[in-house]
């Protein structure tokens, strides 16, 4: 018996009977057949290492994209005038000052400047009252009505996000004895002097530091747990705690209740009790109350409507004068309106049954359903109006709503009231006049035409090739000196000169690899007989100019070369004149630098320079992408930065552009991109893989015949053997 296992086929068979080696037989008539089957997986081996290597290809220039072409990186990005600026700026003899910063760029001039009267520009503000109020508690006519035996001597009270239950004492007489207790209550619960207990006028008063959150909320009545989920073998004894609960037939919900020191000595007792409580509120026989295990369980008799039990809350809140509702220091901004319109500070005017409330924000009308609507989205509707300009917020801190202008300046403006319902004057964001914001302003003297007052509505602007960032107010005098230092701009221009020579290094360096064809891909045999060390060696030939001479890593050197190799239209340099040149053909397009030339350049004309490397073309990339005759004009028209660019997204591009992806993409897609699945590479790997399959299916089928012939062969043998045997014996006689 032999068990045979190929790449194609993996099966057991009784072989070797008449004393042939099937197996060696077939392994060698295999070997010629599977010939087919090893260069297909060869040619698709070739065609994985090929895509790898453009990969690394793509990722090489994604990584010089990513540095030198990113908008997130202003100090790298070649883009910007401003990593160009041969100047340095210094204040008052220092490197910076608190009130302002300065940046030289391309048309600055050295010199010596003096700035005052520094005003920042401002936004348009109104900053709202506080919009939740302290809690207000009971008066002394109630407080007789608090005790356990009610059960409505417990409340739950959350501080900064520990919620606990609190529990009044019994026999509590008037409203300082219930003030006394409340504040050792909550002092033992979460700290003394954390929560304040204030007593005036007959009325209490809950508060806090404005930076911790408190909220007061009802606690669960027992009654659900005691009644339903309990075993009630031994009976129960109603308390104020535990002695109430809800069931719910249908859409109809009853609360029911037993008095304190009500007592039941087994379940069945209580199931009758419920039941005539259930039959009374609901009608005779709509709900069956039974006992089950000692516990109690409940049944509808009505067709297809459920029966439930739950919980309900206790009256402690009622008792101390909260009327049952949530209360907290802090607006609950997800809730609905209608329900928490007890925390304002200043009431919403609503009358009964009223819903309904309309402002008006810069001529904006906004109205909202408070049944229906939150705080949140009265914000986030506000905020996305871009007719009304303005930004809505909480400050949950100091408990305010503010409403303020999205842009600075004298022209930007709140006009804000009520139509209906009083909502922005409870906030206190009402306005009875406009309130405006405020330019920016500067007093500038450059030595040549005297004090100048410069006016703008943001605390950036540019003057004279100098960009003013605005950052205090401040009245007295700075004096900025601007000098030439192209040290920086120089660096990084050496920067990416060492890098784009780098990308040319690693492109040409595969366009010109010598191809070892007679190391082609191993196969699984050939692997099997190798070394690990063995064939990676074999592996590295194998792989081995792949991309000799290739077309498309051609067409990228020669985009990049040019990028830098044929003038600027409009500008007179060239990178020649400013100390960047390749010195000949033998360095493939390589780039190098005389510092002190283009120290120079930069420091005696920074703005030609700047525009060299920087001039854009009035023709979008898109455009050009489609159009041969706009892209020959975008070409001419850019300087060599936006050049270099382009030559990059060409290939790299991710987004779709004329249905086409970049080059790279499109030849051997990117990993991390959903190009990976779908370029020409992938395309012709996955046709391989479908005639693999194919092969390996006939090649099973051949196999199988191979061993079907040999089996017939040692049938026959076997056969003549015996008769062989026979006839020997017969003339042995």
């Amino acid at each position: 018996m032999s068990y045979i296992n190929t790449t194609y086929n993996s099966v057991t068979r009784m072989t070797g009977l008449s004393g042939l080696d099937v197996d060696s037989l077939v392994y060698q008539l295999m070997q010629v057949e599977k010939t087919r089957l090893n260069s297909v997986s060869q040619s698709r081996q070739l065609l994985i290492w090929k895509q790898e290597q453009y990969r690394e290809i793509t990722s090489a220039l994604q990584s010089f994209s990513n540095e030198y072409f990113n908008s997130l990186k202003p100090a790298m990005d070649m883009r910007s005038s401003s990593v160009y600026n041969a100047f340095a700026v210094k204040y008052d003899g220092k490197d910076t000052n608190p009130y302002f910063s300065v940046t030289a760029g391309s048309g600055a001039k050295a010199g010596s400047y003096n700035i005052s009267n520094i005003v920042t520009a401002k936004t348009a503000k109104v900053n709202g009252t506080s919009a939740a109020g302290n809690i207000i508690g009971i008066s002394e006519d109630k407080i007789g009505q608090i005790s356990s035996e009610a059960g409505n001597n417990v409340f739950a009270v959350e501080f900064n996000g520990v919620k606990k239950n609190i529990v009044l004492s019994d026999g509590l007489n008037n409203i300082e004895d219930l003030a006394s207790d409340l504040r050792n209550k909550l002092n033992d619960a979460f700290g003394d002097g954390k929560i304040n207990v204030i007593l005036d006028s007959g009325r209490l008063e809950f508060s806090t530091d404005k930076t911790n959150t408190l909220s007061f909320s009802s606690t669960m009545n027992g009654g659900y747990n005691s009644v339903f989920n309990s075993d009630l073998s031994a009976g129960i004894t109603f308390t104020g705690l535990n002695n109430k609960f809800s069931i719910k037939l249908g859409n109809t919900t009853k609360e029911f209740s037993f008095e304190a020191g009500t007592s039941f000595g087994n379940a069945d007792n209580l199931a009758a009790a419920i039941q005539n409580m259930v039959d009374e509120e609901f009608g005779e026989g709509a709900i069956t109350v039974k006992t089950e295990n000692n516990r109690i369980k409940l049944e509808s008799t009505v067709p297809e409507t459920a029966v439930s039990a739950s919980a309900v809350e206790s009256d402690g809140l009622k008792a101390i004068g909260l009327d049952g509702a949530s209360r907290s220091n802090k607006l609950n901004l997800s809730a609905k309106i209608a329900d928490i319109m007890d925390s304002f500070a200043v009431p919403i005017g609503l009358g009964e049954n009223q819903y309904e409330i309309s402002f008006t924000i810069n001529d904006q009308t906004f109205s909202f359903d408070t049944r229906t609507t939150s705080l949140n989205d009265i914000m986030a509707t506000v905020n996305s109006n871009s007719a009304a300009g303005v930004r809505m917020s909480y400050d949950s801190l100091n408990n305010k709503f503010t409403l303020e202008t999205k842009q600075m300046g004298v022209t930007a403006r709140i006009m804000a009231s009520d139509s209906e319902g009083g909502f922005l004057g409870a906030m206190g964001l009402a306005t009875s006049n406009a309130v405006t914001g405020r330019d920016a302003s500067i007093t500038f003297d450059d030595g040549e035409n005297g004090e100048q007052t410069i006016t703008r509505s943001t605390n950036s602007f540019t003057i004279n090739g100098m960009t003013f960032n605005i950052q205090k107010d401040f009245a007295d005098e700075v004096e900025i000196s601007v000098s030439s230092d192209p040290t920086k701009a120089v660096e990084l221009i050496k920067g990416f000169v060492e890098k784009y020579n780098g990308l040319l290094d690693k492109i040409n360096s595969m366009l010109s690899e010598k191809r070892e064809y007679s190391y082609a891909p191993l196969t699984d045999d050939q692997r099997e007989a190798m070394k690990d060390d063995e064939i990676k060696k074999w592996e590295e030939k194998a792989k081995s100019g792949l991309l000799a001479n290739d077309s498309l890593l051609r067409s990228i050197v020669t985009s990049l070369r040019n990028a830098v190799v044929e003038s600027v239209e409009g500008t007179g340099l060239t990178l020649a004149s400013i100390g960047i040149k390749s010195n000949s053909w033998v360095d493939k397009g390589k780039l190098y630098i005389d510092e002190e030339k283009l120290k120079n350049a930069l420091s005696e004309n920074p703005t030609e320079v700047f525009s060299l490397f920087t001039k854009q073309s009035d023709v979008l990339y898109n455009t050009a992408v489609t159009n041969g005759s706009a892209k020959n004009e975008r070409f001419r028209e850019s300087g060599l930065i936006y050049r270099i660019y382009d030559a990059i997204q060409d290939n790299i591009r991710t987004t779709t552009v004329g249905g086409q992806r970049g080059a790279l993409l499109e030849k051997a897609g990117m990993t991390g991109d959903r190009s990976v699945l779908n370029n020409m590479l992938y395309s012709q790997i996955s046709s391989y893989d479908d005639k693999i399959a194919k092969l390996n299916d006939e090649l099973i089928i051949k196999e199988n015949n191979y061993y079907y012939q040999f089996s017939q062969l040692e049938t026959l043998i076997n056969s003549m053997n015996t008769q062989s045997t026979w006839l020997a014996q017969q003339f042995a006689y």
